[in-house]
Parts: C-alpha cells; sequence; structure tokens
C-alpha cells in the first residue's frame, strides 16, 4: 500500500475511532456509509494531519504501521 493510502486510511480509521457515537447514529440510516463519507470529507484535512502527526511520532520511536494482509 502506497503512503497515501496508508494516510487516508488510517485517517478514516481515527475518525471513526473518535466518532464511534456519531458513527452509531449514522448506521441507523439506510444510507449510513454515504452519510459517514459525507462527514468524513468535512473533517478529512484534520484527520489526515492527526494521522500524519501520529505516523510521525511513531517513526522518532523506530516504529512503522503497516497494512497486514
Amino acid at each position: 500500500m502506497n503512503d497515501d493510502r496508508l494516510i487516508e486510511t488510517g485517517a478514516l480509521a481515527l475518525y471513526r475511532s473518535e466518532n464511534a457515537h456519531r458513527i452509531q447514529e449514522f448506521a441507523r440510516l439506510s444510507n449510513a456509509e454515504q452519510v459517514i463519507a459525507g462527514d468524513f470529507e468535512t473533517c478529512r484535512n484534520k484527520y489526515v494531519r492527526k494521522f500524519q502527526d501520529i505516523l510521525t511520532n511513531f517513526d522518532a520511536l523506530g516504529l512503522s504501521v503497516v497494512r497486514a494482509a
């Protein structure tokens, strides 16, 4: 997985983690994934920056984030 895809996937996972209560509310809707995607887009840059910061801090500690196969 290239870095951009990892960052995008990580940002979405971080968004879902930090907004679990909203995700639960959205899950009740018939178009839940569309609503979640739209909500994520409104704050996408914030979560991309946060995830990039996490990766930078992990790298400084000698850790890395990889996607399991």
